[in-house]
């Protein structure tokens, strides 16, 4: 497992091993909600999934999403910018993803 983000394995949430390059794709199979639920009832309301090259965090409940949102905030705050996007708007940025804070 490669690192992410939010910083070593043993502070992510759990979640079911990836495979090499495509990571959990394999887990959501083709009834993604249907599928999300059973890792759910296996890994609990907040479990951690590698789509493809993303890491990406899955909160599946009212109760956890409040609770990251108020003890969390800052580490969330910010968006993943596209690179796609990025080059389309020449490095200049845009509104609707831009950074939190004064950047």
């Amino acid at each position: 497992p490669t690192k992410g983000s939010i910083g070593s394995n043993k502070k992510r949430p759990p979640g079911p091993p990836g495979w090499p390059i495509v990571g959990n794709m394999f887990d959501l199979g083709t009834m993604p909600h249907q599928n999300l639920y059973q890792l759910r009832t296996k890994y609990g309301s907040v479990r951690w999934l590698k789509l493809g090259s993303t890491n990406t965090m899955v909160i599946q409940s009212a109760k956890a999403a409040a609770e990251l949102f108020k003890k969390h905030d800052l580490p969330f705050a910010d968006r993943k910018v596209p690179d796609a996007l990025t080059a389309l708007c020449y490095n200049q940025g845009s509104l609707a993803f831009g950074n939190y804070g004064p950047n």
